[in-house]
């Protein structure tokens, strides 16, 4: 669930950028047109830290496959890697402000790939354990 939450925070950012072209995801990737935006989950691991909380490094790829016919509408690969890099730095999600980290790209056969990475944290309560209402002792001598 968190990382569904995640990719759609991250599909609202993406929508933001202004172009009118569609965004496709990993359940509705057939059919795709270009110029089009393909973003997957890549990958993601938990990693535990103290007192119940895990961190979650999760690495997400954002495909962009331009008009074959005209590689300049709306715009080339290197001008939109360089408006991945600064509108997708910084992204909001549940009320808090999370930094891409390692954000990479490269260039395909006819798309960009553009790779971003950030970590989600996250705190599990501990079950409460039962506690006894009361307790009765005896003292005895020998």
């Amino acid at each position: 669930m968190i990382f569904e939450e995640m990719k759609n925070a991250l599909l609202v950012q993406l929508k933001s950028l202004g172009f009118d072209i569609p965004i496709y995801d990993e359940n509705n990737k057939q059919d795709l047109q270009k110029p089009s935006f393909l973003m997957l989950l890549v990958s993601s691991k938990q990693v535990k830290e103290i007192n119940g909380r895990y961190r979650y490094p999760t690495l997400f790829s954002i495909q962009y496959f331009p008009n074959p016919g005209n590689r300049t509408i709306p715009i080339g690969f290197h001008e939109m890697a360089e408006r991945l890099y600064e509108e997708l730095e910084y992204m909001e999600w549940e009320g808090k402000r999370y930094r891409g980290y390692e954000l990479h790209h490269e260039i395909l056969e006819d798309s960009l790939q553009f790779y971003i990475s950030f970590d989600i944290h996250v705190t599990k309560q501990k079950p409460s354990a039962l506690k006894m209402k009361h307790l009765e002792q005896e003292e005895r001598y020998k």
